[in-house]
This record gives C-alpha cells, sequence and structure tokens, in this order.
C-alpha cells in the first residue's frame, strides 16, 4: 500500500484531498496543526502534529512515498513575515524530500 503524507491536510482542498487520496487505497498521514482535534477517521488515516513556523522534520515522512505540501500561511498583520516563512518551509521540504529518498513521481 503506498503512503502519503499531506500538509495542510485539514484545509478545504486537503481535506479533498485525503478523502482522494483514501478512496484510491492509499494510507494517508495528514500533517496538520492540533491533530487531535480531527475528527475525520479512517483505517489507512492517521494526523501528526506540523506547523509551518517549527518546520517538517525527516520523522514526518518515515515510511512516506510521496508527499503533497498545500500548507500555508497567510499574509496578515498577525503574520508579517508569512511570505519569509512560507518560502523557507518549501527550501525545508525540499531538504526532508531529498534527505528521506523520496522519489519525484506522477501520481496513478
Amino acid at each position: 500500500m503506498k503512503t502519503i503524507a499531506i500538509t495542510g491536510s485539514n484545509g478545504f482542498i486537503g481535506k479533498a484531498m485525503v478523502n482522494f487520496f483514501l478512496g484510491k487505497g492509499w494510507k494517508v498521514i495528514g500533517l496538520c496543526r492540533n491533530p487531535q482535534k480531527q475528527s475525520a477517521s479512517h483505517p489507512n488515516l492517521s494526523y501528526l502534529d506540523y506547523s509551518l513556523e517549527k518546520g517538517l522534520q525527516t520523522w514526518h515522512l518515515k515510511g512516506v512515498d510521496s508527499l503533497l505540501h498545500l500548507a500555508f500561511l497567510p499574509a496578515s498583520a498577525q503574520a508579517p513575515q508569512s511570505y519569509e516563512i512560507n518560502l523557507a518551509e518549501v527550501l525545508n521540504l525540499g531538504t526532508a524530500f531529498v534527505t528521506a529518498r523520496l522519489e519525484y513521481r506522477d501520481w496513478e
């Protein structure tokens, strides 16, 4: 069984992608804030704590075949560094992707 980790899995698009991959028979690891508050349940679905500010850690990708990055920090007065945080996390994701030895591939 293929496993995908999805950042922003509790957002509008993230929830749709979680359901899409579960429907295709994938195991899904949702990476989101407050995973204990997620109400969706499925035998192939689990959640791990993740935020852009903390960044993705290599252990988030243990046993993962693919990664879908949907999380973002919207610009606001409360988050004036959102651009820098979003950009830094994309770079961090790339490093984690290589470190975890994931391969780029098209989804079936």
